[in-house]
């Protein structure tokens, strides 16, 4: 059993942003990133990504951005990705 520790990274900002960039560096393949608010327009550059990667159902809507449904979640789902990991990290605009 392996003692590295998942990540759960949300991220808020656009493709173009700092943080966003930064937020690339440290993510393992095995995290989980979940894009919100502006973050969701990751979704028109992350094509193979190494890591598990989910949108907020809300702000895709919101944008008028698609992604297939299996990475599409909603509030419910959201709350509990939050509960399943040790670590969170909040990658802000």
């Amino acid at each position: 059993m392996s003692n590295t520790k998942q990540t759960l990274h949300l991220v808020f900002s656009s493709p173009h942003s700092p943080t966003a960039k930064l937020s690339f560096l440290v993510l393992r393949e095995t995290d989980t990133a979940l894009f919100l608010g502006d973050g969701v327009f990751h979704a028109s550059t992350i094509t193979q990504p190494k890591f598990h990667c989910y949108f907020l159902e809300d702000d895709l809507e919101a944008r008028g951005l698609h992604v297939p449904a299996d990475q599409r979640i909603g509030y419910e789902a959201f709350v509990a990705l939050c509960e399943k990991f040790d670590n969170v990290i909040s990658w802000p605009k």
